[in-house]
Formats: structure tokens, sequence, C-alpha cells
């Protein structure tokens, strides 16, 4: 994360997804670290053309939906199929571009937010959870506490084997808000 806020990675263009995944894949090579690699989506609007530039590395897609998170319409999965970092020292990455009308609603998260086992042994799947997320909000909580409490509700434990990380931001015509 430092290397993004310092903008650290040599010869990046931060404004370009695919180099930014491939600037991480040459400096955090996974045979120097023990054998470790990450996922990452990294994505970059541009607010003149309402264009969202994106690349992901192995991470689930991004979920973007038109409208507001209490009344969401077509949803588009954001994803490009690129290696995780770390892994292929030459891969070469390539982004992606969603055109994004305002209201929207961007979601992005970890897979902890949706590989939550249940009660009667299956897995919450990735279609059952995007699913859910385009469901309305109709009620008076957050879509991120909407989604957080649902999560909690069907998970057979009491807390959650995998990091839950979900990060919602919507777009209106005068503001970008997180």
């Amino acid at each position: 994360m430092n290397a993004l806020r310092s903008e650290t990675l040599l010869q990046t263009d931060f404004c370009e997804p695919e180099q930014v995944l491939a600037s991480f894949n040459k400096a955090f090579p996974g045979e120097q670290h023990n054998d470790m690699f990450f996922t990452i989506w990294y994505g970059v609007y541009n607010k003149p053309s309402q264009s969202l530039a994106y690349a992901s590395g192995g991470h689930p897609p991004a979920l973007l939906f038109g409208g507001t998170p209490s009344d969401k319409s077509e949803m588009f999965m954001l994803r490009t199929k690129n290696y995780v970092i770390g892994v292929m020292p030459d891969a070469v990455y390539k982004k992606g571009t969603q055109k994004v009308n305002n209201p929207s609603c961007l979601y992005i998260f970890s897979d902890g937010v949706y590989e939550i086992p249940r009660a009667d042994g299956r897995m919450w799947q990735f279609k059952e959870f995007s699913e859910f997320v385009q469901q309305p909000n109709i009620e008076r909580q957050s879509d991120i506490e909407r989604i957080f409490q649902h999560a909690k509700k069907i998970n057979q434990f009491d807390s959650f084997e995998d990091d839950f990380t979900i990060l919602e931001i919507v777009f209106t015509d005068t503001e970008i808000s997180v």
C-alpha cells in the first residue's frame, strides 16, 4: 500500500492500471518473499469522461451498479484476466475500461466477503453474493452494514474465517463518496 500512496514504483504511470500491476509484479517477486503472492484490484476514475480504467490480478471482480444503493439497476463485473502479483516474473497485464453513469455504486471487496461457510456445509458463492448486493437496500442501514449483517447471519461460525473487507464508492453528478 505504501508503494501506491507514495507512488514509489519506478517508471510507472499511476493513471494506467496495467502499468501499476506490472510494476508491483516486478517489485515483489514471490521467490524473494517466501513464495508469497498477492491479489489486487486497481482502478482510476476520470471524472470529466466518466470513465473507470481498471486492472485486477487474481482478485475478485469489482461490482459496478447503475443507480444508488437503494435503487440499483444493471450490474457490471469489472475483472481483467491477469496473473496474481509475484508469480510470473514476465507477466503482461491488461486493463479494462467502463463508462460510469451517474449515479452508480462500485463495490471492491476481498474473497472473505463471500467465501463464508454456511450451517448446511455449503459455501456462500460469489454468484449468491453478487445477487444479494444487487437487491435494493430497503433497510435503514448502509449497504455495507446490510451486507455485513447478512454475512454474519449466514456464517456457521461466530467470527469470520477470512478477512471481511469491502469498500463502497458512490458516484453522483456532484461528488464521489467512499
